[in-house]
């Protein structure tokens, strides 16, 4: 019962300063296509199940799917009240305690589940900016160049976020430093850890399928090229805004990539809004009652 009023007590002080926030999501739904709302609203069921599959993969243990997707619930319900994935990594590392799994077991596969999450988002950027025609990104501060070109522009754009931004490249080394020992516990199983890339993949595919019908649902032709950028731009925004799920932060990066790519300030700011609001508003009122239940059957 305590713990409970803890709970209420974050999510009033934490929520309440953004209701404003909350409304004007609200309001870009006004004219919003009601079936590119629907598709986007799948895209975040489909987020869900990669996330579980992920954890399925990698754990040494058997876990349950439907416990474990219910956790995974819980855990995007901490991501929207605490900064920087905290609250999703002491969920998932408790619920594979209780499953068996020793604190060197549960902290190896929390740690490949963010390195897996990494190197594919790494993948799929690289190939992105690889095979996609430079008019499909149309960044206009870049200028246009061959396929090499855009390679080296993404690498030195990597980079710079990691030596300038201090948490990213904490975040960074910490991976790196966490992969080289989880890489020898998992080489008796590289299935698993291949398994779980294409899982990862998936959840971001899915990410960017939900940006990309948000965005048409409030009228923008974004390309799913252009979604792949993008998102991949707001994830750092939301990682280095020390607010709850990168509150203001992430509606800020993505309002800004998409002018960049060539869109309208004001439309831009109706799909920032309209894609936090199925992405953080929504998962966080779904995950209050998985977080609940979970709590409740002692699955944490």
């Amino acid at each position: 019962m305590l713990l409970n009023l803890v709970i209420l007590g974050v999510v009033i002080y934490v929520l309440a300063p953004q209701l404003d926030v909350f409304h004007r999501s609200l309001s870009a739904l006004s004219d919003a296509k009601l079936d590119w709302v629907m598709l986007a609203v799948v895209a975040v069921g489909g987020m869900y199940l990669a996330a579980t599959s992920v954890y399925i993969a990698l754990a040494r243990h058997r876990l349950r799917y439907r416990r474990t997707l219910l956790v995974q619930m819980a855990s995007l319900f901490a991501s929207k009240l605490l900064p920087a994935g905290i609250g999703p990594i002491g969920i998932n590392y408790e619920y594979l305690r209780k499953s068996r799994h020793t604190q060197v077991q549960a902290g190896s596969v929390v740690a490949m589940n963010n390195l897996v999450g990494f190197v594919a988002n790494g993948i799929l950027l690289a190939l992105v900016l690889i095979f996609a025609r430079p008019s499909h990104i149309r960044l206009s501060w870049l200028v246009n160049g061959d396929r090499l070109e855009w390679v080296i522009a993404g690498v030195v754009l990597t980079s710079l976020l990691v030596v300038i931004i201090p948490r990213v490249r904490r975040t960074v080394a910490k991976i790196l430093v966490q992969a080289a020992g989880n890489a020898r516990l998992y080489r008796a199983h590289p299935l698993r850890v291949v398994v779980a890339l294409i899982a990862a993949a998936v959840l971001l595919l899915c990410h960017t399928l939900c940006l990309y019908a948000s965005a048409h649902a409030v009228g923008m032709n974004l390309g799913y090229t252009q979604a792949l950028v993008a998102l991949s731009v707001e994830v750092v925004g939301a990682t280095v805004t020390p607010t709850p799920g990168g509150l203001g932060g992430a509606e800020a990066t993505l309002t800004a990539v998409l002018v960049a790519l060539g869109f309208a300030s004001g439309i831009s700011l109706a799909v920032a809004l309209m894609f936090r609001l199925i992405t953080y508003w929504l998962a966080l009122f779904i995950g209050a009652g998985a977080f609940a239940y979970v709590q409740r059957a002692r699955y944490i």
